[in-house]
């Protein structure tokens, strides 16, 4: 029997800014692993939790990819419609979980957006 579910994706903020992508990667590893604010909301919803990394940089602040805003949307070239890299993501780590486990994801995701 499958259970159908949503995921909520909470796009990793790790309050500052830092040029390395391991930096937030191993923040967002840490977020997911241990008791946080994001996983307990997780749970109380019984739904996974995708978090998706963007990168948060030091040099070019501007650049908010992790909060998705309007910079963010309207960025161009190899940084041009990080929303569809969001989709993609969230796809791919549905399509994982389907394979993994016996869950099947609804049609739509809730995605929160702090800033």
């Amino acid at each position: 029997m499958w259970e159908r579910t949503d995921s909520w994706v909470v796009p990793n903020n790790t309050g500052r800014e830092h040029d390395s992508l391991q930096f937030h990667d191993s923040y967002a590893f840490d977020l997911l692993s241990t008791r946080s604010r994001e996983r307990d909301i997780a749970e109380n919803l019984n739904m996974p939790l995708l978090m998706p990394v963007f990168p948060r940089s030091n040099t070019e602040w501007e650049k908010s990819f992790h909060s998705l805003n309007s910079f963010a949307l309207r960025a161009t070239g190899s940084e041009k419609r990080i929303d569809l890299q969001l989709i993609a993501m969230i796809k791919d780590a549905q399509a994982y979980l389907e394979s993994e486990t016996h869950v099947q994801f609804e049609d739509k995701q809730v995605v929160f957006r702090s800033t």
